[in-house]
């Protein structure tokens, strides 16, 4: 079962690593109008840990808060 899910995992990651690039370049227009909301909902973030289910292509890293992984 192990073997199994080992390649169903690297297939998995070889077509999003394939299309990640793309995905960002189609959604440039919308998320250039959606950067103010997202930087003002992210400065509403506190604690010290992130916990962000479907993070995607890592589009809201920039505005994790300070020393936040």
């Amino acid at each position: 079962m192990e073997a199994i899910d080992a390649k169903a995992t690297a297939i998995t990651r070889a077509r999003y690593d394939r299309n990640a690039p793309f995905y960002d370049v189609m959604t440039r227009g919308m998320e250039r109008r959606l950067a103010s909301v997202r930087k003002a909902l992210w400065a509403n973030v506190r604690g010290s840990r992130v916990l962000e289910v479907g993070v995607g292509t890592g589009i809201n890293m920039p505005y994790y808060p300070p020393g936040m992984p």
